[in-house]
């Protein structure tokens, strides 16, 4: 009953593949609820959310780390342009 283990678990490739795989699944998910969690007037554009949704079904973990760079770079550019006290009063970078 036993004689199984080491044969599927017992090489580290096979292992690590299954890792990375458990945490790119995980990622996916994370992201994609909080995609879910957005409101359609959060967007750039009112068709955005539905964009980002074939995204990441269509592109699956590519999909889901495009919106994570884009969220990342939203906020990046949005806060700099706010703590800035030079540049509080022009309009946010585009």
């Amino acid at each position: 009953m036993h004689d199984f283990l080491p044969v599927v678990f017992g090489s580290l490739p096979v292992v690590l593949a299954l890792a990375v795989m458990l945490a790119l699944a995980v990622f996916w998910v994370y992201e994609f609820a909080l995609l879910m969690r957005c409101r359609e007037d959060q967007f750039p554009s009112p068709r955005d959310k539905m964009m980002w949704v074939a995204a990441f079904v269509f592109a699956n973990v590519l999909g889901a780390v495009a919106y994570w760079w884009w969220k990342k770079m939203g906020n990046q550019t949005d806060s700099w342009v706010r703590d800035d006290p030079d540049r509080r009063d022009e309009p946010p970078i585009p």
